[in-house]
């Protein structure tokens, strides 16, 4: 009889499988829980690039806080320009709203760049002449950034 036909042996190989099996399962349920922190953006990634002192940070706080809200209520008023745009019936004059609506929204994404200007000329106000350069490195490379749908 051949190793493998024998009752016992099998009954151990499972047995063994089994707990291999189980060993697996409890390492990825219980292991390593730890997963890498998201990338920071926004307010975060400025105060840690910049290297914001206490003060600095309440300050800057303070103006994204209010550059925030600005920029939700402009992107809430492109929202409903861009569904009236799209869900803009057959009508004869259809290329009229057609305009009207894009000229808004060219308008409000011309809002949102100012705003973003004069927030981060408030920003660069206070910082010092190292973290100016710094911003202004990162600023840059914003504003490098290629923006639009994704190379796959």
């Amino acid at each position: 009889m051949s190793t493998l036909s024998k009752p016992g042996f099998l009954k151990w190989l499972v047995i063994v499988l089994l707990l291999i099996n189980a060993a697996t399962l409890a390492y990825l349920y219980i292991g390593d829980k730890k997963k890498p922190a998201p990338p920071k953006r926004g307010r975060d990634f400025i105060e840690k690039e910049l290297e914001l002192n206490a003060q600095q940070k309440i300050q800057h706080d303070s103006l994204h806080k209010i550059f925030s809200d600005k920029q939700q209520a402009i992107f809430s008023r492109i929202k409903v320009l861009k569904d009236s745009l799209y869900f803009t019936s057959n009508a004869n004059n259809d290329s009229v709203l057609v305009n009207q609506y894009t000229q808004q929204i060219g308008a409000e994404l011309a809002t949102l760049e100012k705003e973003s200007f004069y927030h981060f000329k408030k920003v660069r106000g206070i910082c010092t002449p190292q973290q100016q350069i710094k911003l202004d490195t990162i600023i840059s490379r914003m504003n490098n950034m290629q923006r639009g749908p994704r190379k796959q």
